[in-house]
């Protein structure tokens, strides 16, 4: 639902709402002037326990608040039971009272149950009287009792059109006009980069790249997003540099990546095109997955969000749910974007557990839903080691475009890495001549990072031993020193790759026929 479904709810008589936001001025401003333009007229207010029930009004674009209305005593009306009765005894009808930060009195002060009871004694009158208790709350935290009665209303964070008043407010702040040589006249870059922030932090961080750069740098309002974003420990911008010509082997990937990138423009929607959902690859560890994600990034031109599962739960009823609401409504407002999940088995791995409550099961619900339903032009890149304890409902058709199984590089795909990371360090692979086959050999079962660890050794051995560059014995020596994840996991790696197998996974990289260099036993014989 978006902001504005908030006036229609008030006119059809919802007695209730819970309101999700960061951004309690811009919901208020945002509803007081959406009530006003409606033809009935509603009377505002708003309480908190510090200044008690004020009355509200927006004029010429300014949120007003009154002087606290008095209690018989001459005090602001703070207690929740007075705010309860005054509202049942002494407000108008149709008043609409946002109580913000309720969430804390109505589920964990000691008096709570006694709140709720008079909630729900109160929600009847309040509905056949137009009155309408308005919870306005970062948290979402509905008690059971009151589960039925409440409609919960997500407040969007600013679409462009908003960041650009905000970014337009900055330039009058500091005198900046339209003829100014720093005004942003094309801005669609900063407004991007501002996207998914609330309006102060981007009316923040445009002044903080105003005062730093003396202009208006996208490179710093990202910079601080990256921070703001960091600072929640559930989403993490990646700085990406890798690109797709990192990756050795993965060939089948790649192309799908490229190609994916064409369905992503106005041309491709014109056409009817649809814009691929997502990806999930499973595989050996070292392979290539992360890196694949981070390539997508520098391929698609959209920044990564990492997002640490994990970190969405807590101990407290409810928040884990709200915290997977707000990573996805965050994705959705930075869009276009890539979301990255690393090891998706681990994140639900309490599935078939009740031990929490059920809180895994209704997170991993809602994630679910999101994966199905979502419009906003966000790609998901999942990644996933074991695959035993994967929920088969994530591989849904609809929820992601392909299962890809990234396993572990042939001789051929073994060489273009083994290229890659010497040409990363400032070699060329020509170097070793003829026993660049030898080389291929010995690194038999070794991973795409287990060959990058492997080039990083012998490179500082060749320094340690005074080398003036990388040998072969260097190379040799080194590899010994490296024991292949394949070798540890060797049954559990076998088992994926018959579960890849059976699930119809696709693979990531072109299988190349083995070269048979045996000699063949016997003779030939031509009989005349």
């Amino acid at each position: 639902m978006s902001k504005h479904s908030f006036a229609g709810y008030v006119l059809a008589g919802y007695p209730m709402l819970w309101v999700e936001t960061h951004e309690e001025y811009r919901a208020l401003s945002t509803y007081c002037s959406d009530m006003k333009k409606s033809k009935e007229k509603y009377r505002i207010l708003s309480w908190d326990e510090a200044d008690g029930i004020v009355e509200l009004d927006f004029n010429d674009g300014v949120l007003h608040r009154s002087k606290p209305i008095e209690n018989d005593e001459g005090g602001p009306i703070t207690d929740p039971i007075d705010m309860l009765n005054w509202m049942d005894k002494k407000a108008d009808d149709n008043t609409v009272i946002f109580l913000l930060d309720f969430h804390n009195p109505l589920t964990k002060a000691q008096a709570a149950p006694m709140y709720r009871r008079k909630i729900r004694n109160l929600l009847p009158k309040f509905k056949a009287n137009g009155k309408v208790l308005a919870i306005l709350s970062p948290v979402v935290d509905i008690p059971p009792e009151l589960d039925k009665e409440i409609t919960l209303i997500p407040f969007s964070l600013p679409t462009r059109d908003e960041l650009r008043i905000v970014l337009r407010a900055v330039c009058e702040s500091a005198g900046i006009d339209s003829k100014s040589p720093i005004f942003p006249k094309n801005d669609e870059d900063l407004l991007n980069a501002a996207l998914g922030m609330t309006a102060v932090e981007a009316e923040n961080a445009y002044a903080v790249s105003l005062i730093e750069a003396k202009k208006f740098d996208p490179a710093i309002i990202q910079r601080e997003k990256a921070a703001i974003v960091r600072k929640e420990n559930i989403l993490e911008i990646v700085d990406v540099e890798e690109t797709l010509d990192d990756i050795g082997g993965l060939e089948y990937l790649k192309e799908f990546l490229l190609e994916s990138r064409k369905c992503f423009s106005e041309e491709a929607k014109d056409f009817g095109a649809t814009a691929p959902k997502g990806l999930l690859l499973v595989g050996v560890p070292g392979t290539g997955k992360s890196l694949s994600a981070k390539a997508a990034g520098s391929a698609f031109k959209r920044p990564v969000l990492r997002f640490d599962v994990g970190n969405v739960f807590s101990k407290w009823v409810g928040e884990s749910e709200g915290n997977m609401g707000k990573v996805l409504a965050t994705a959705e407002a930075i869009a276009p974007c890539i979301i990255w999940i690393d090891e998706l088995e681990k994140a639900f791995s309490g599935l078939g557990s009740e031990s929490d409550g059920g809180a895994t099961k209704r997170v991993f619900q809602k994630f679910l839903t999101w994966l199905q339903e979502r419009k906003s032009d966000v790609f998901v890149i999942a990644t996933a080691n074991s695959v035993e304890s994967l929920p088969p409902e994530l591989l849904r058709s609809g929820r992601i475009d392909g299962i890809y199984w990234v396993d572990l590089p042939d001789a051929v795909q073994r060489e273009e890495i083994l290229k890659i990371h010497l040409g990363k360090k400032g070699r060329k692979i020509d170097v070793f001549g003829d026993k660049v086959s030898d080389l291929v050999n010995i690194s038999e079962n070794f991973s795409g990072a287990e060959i990058e660890t492997w080039v990083k050794k012998a490179v500082n051995r060749a320094f340690s031993q005074g080398h003036k560059d990388v040998t072969f014995e260097d190379m040799v020596v080194s590899a010994n020193d490296i024991t292949p994840v394949y070798q540890l996991m060797k049954t559990k790696i076998t088992a994926a790759q018959e579960w890849a197998k059976q699930r119809g996974a696709k693979n990531a990289s072109i299988v190349h026929e083995k070269e048979d260099t045996s000699v063949k036993k016997g003779r030939k014989l031509s009989v005349g």
